[in-house]
């Protein structure tokens, strides 16, 4: 019988794991040579095959970290498994690490290490789209950086509080810290931090409708990315999804369409998100276009790779767009249901701005609901003017019942209560 190479290699750490735990110390020098080489091993360990065996290597390398003799080596390690542990989405496991690593760093005193633990569990908790907390975690890592003087960190800590508040709604603070990153950055010639500075500028002065300045800032930030040692297309397709959104908004789709072609190109299909976004924003601009060849098709791929990453706020962006089509092809059911489950998801992750496009957009259907009803249609007649199912419709009449506090039955308190506020 043959084993599979991954689970014979964790057989192997499972071995020396016991036979480490057997001894009272490790003390040779030979010994923790060994210990940290097969640490090291661990977790930088990748099974292509199965995900679950990279992960669970994380699982043995924390074990065996916790028999090194070194605190500073402990700490150094610890922070490693759980950079990976966010990554492969092992939330016990981050919590695990990041306590270790910050005791020991208080221990040993030491400030860059806990700046270090604050940054990753900053990254934890905006994957999470737990803004409030990932923000106040970045905050944390600026104070520690800030306060043994380092430039570099405290301007990568200030994007990435900007990047926080830009995603809350908070447009002044994050083009407030982007420009104090720049000043710590730029001093540095630091490019690929200021390249994000740049792109981000770009992308928030497009949501503040500021569209000369925001292409401007995009190009800046193109410029930046000549001066990348590698992986400089990398964030060239970066941008070139970015300018592509920022024409979308102003309507010139053909353009749009044209950079998120190139913002596609040679970019991994499988289950990868940033496929899945510029595909997305590729289907959706072709919608908006006017198009309707294969836009269902890459609306429904981007979803589903979102959906199987839990990319909650890609789900809300899916969701809402499919509502879109389906609303747009008289399919109103289809409609309703994504864009109920937007904005459920909107408001479970704080996606605010979202979460108030979706309810406009169901506004629309319920205006054209209150209005028939302020006619004096009938509910059996009610199909005829609305392209919805009888129980659809009662269903939206509930919704708007509770939204205007009537509680009564009568459709006439309802109108009544809608007119108050200025909705029809």
């Amino acid at each position: 019988m043959i084993l599979h190479r991954g689970l014979f290699f964790l057989i192997s750490f499972l071995v020396l794991f016991h036979l480490i735990g057997c001894k009272d110390k490790i003390s040779s020098d030979d010994e923790i040579k060994l210990l940290i080489s097969k640490i090291e091993r661990l977790i930088k360990f990748k099974n292509f095959d199965s995900a679950k065996v990279s992960s669970d290597s994380l699982i043995f390398a924390f074990k065996l970290t916790q028999s090194v003799p070194s605190d500073s080596i402990k700490t150094k390690f610890f922070i490693k498994v759980l950079d990976k542990a966010i990554k492969f989405n092992r939330d016990s496991l981050v919590h695990k690490s990041a306590k270790e690593a910050f005791n020991l760093s208080n221990i040993l005193n030491d400030t860059v290490s806990k700046a270090s633990v604050s940054w990753s569990y900053g990254n934890f908790y905006k994957n999470k789209a737990v803004m409030d907390s990932a923000y106040w975690y970045y905050y944390q890592a600026f104070k520690y950086y800030q306060s043994v003087n380092l430039p570099i960190y405290t301007g990568r800590m200030l994007y990435n509080m900007a990047n926080v508040q830009w995603r809350q709604g908070d447009y002044t603070g994050s083009e407030i810290n982007t420009f104090k990153a720049i000043s710590r950055l730029k001093p540095l010639k630091y490019s690929k931090g200021l390249y994000l500075c740049y792109n981000h500028l770009g992308v928030l002065y497009m949501g503040m409708g500021e569209y000369d300045r925001s292409l401007r800032f995009h190009y800046q930030a193109l410029d930046y990315t000549k001066q990348l040692q590698s992986n400089d297309e990398i964030y060239e397709k970066i941008s070139f999804n970015n300018i592509g959104n920022l024409f979308r908004e102003q309507g010139k789709y053909k353009k749009a369409i044209n950079f998120y072609k190139k913002s596609l190109k040679d970019v991994n299909e499988s289950n990868n998100l940033v496929y899945a976004r510029r595909l997305d924003n590729l289907s959706y601009t072709r919608f908006l276009n006017g198009d309707s060849i294969g836009i269902l098709e890459g609306f429904t791929k981007a979803f589903n790779i979102r959906k199987a990453k839990n990319d909650k706020p890609g789900k809300v962006i899916s969701m809402f767009r499919l509502a879109q089509f389906h609303h747009k092809f008289n399919e109103p059911i289809k409609a309703i249901k994504f864009s109920e489950s937007a904005k459920r998801l909107a408001l479970d992750i704080f996606d605010y701005r979202n979460a108030l496009s979706v309810i406009h957009f169901l506004s629309k259907i319920d205006r054209q609901l209150l209005y028939s009803l302020s006619l004096g249609t009938k509910m059996k007649d009610m199909p005829c003017e609305i392209p919805l199912s009888m129980a659809a419709i009662e269903k939206r009449k509930r919704v708007l019942k509770d939204i205007f506090e009537v509680e009564t039955k009568a459709d006439k308190d309802l109108i009544s209560a809608a007119k108050e506020k200025g909705f029809i």
